[in-house]
């Protein structure tokens, strides 16, 4: 018996039936420190474009690590000096640092769905 130790491999004639994940759409509320004299306009799009970046390239059953989250768009958005992530739009209670789907789920976000003050 081969099953488990050979993952994504069968037996030639087998029939496989393959499901695609179930997408679990997650929200973000943020508040942000720019740069004097930048754009915060602009600055408020490249981080929400970031963090859907981010996100929307975990696999299925992937965690999602916000201090990954924060390390990358702090990284990758130049006149970003911070950024703190909240659990309600009031920037009030903290955030999970870990959102751990099943393995047969995917996390997924927008730009629609992130709020930045």
């Amino acid at each position: 018996d081969f099953s488990g130790t050979l993952p994504g491999w069968r037996a030639a004639g087998i029939r496989v039936l393959v499901k695609p994940p179930r997408i679990s759409t997650i929200a973000f509320n943020a508040t942000i420190v720019a740069q004097t004299g930048s754009l915060i306009t602009s600055v408020v799009a490249q981080v929400k474009k970031r963090i859907t970046e981010f996100v929307n390239s975990l696999g299925p059953g992937e965690t999602l690590y916000m201090s990954r989250v924060t390390a990358d768009v702090i990284e990758n958005v130049p006149d970003l000096l911070a950024i703190n992530f909240y659990a309600d739009t009031n920037g009030l209670g903290t955030v999970s640092d870990t959102a751990s789907p099943s393995t047969r789920t995917v996390l997924r976000t927008s730009s629609g769905n992130i709020t930045i003050a």
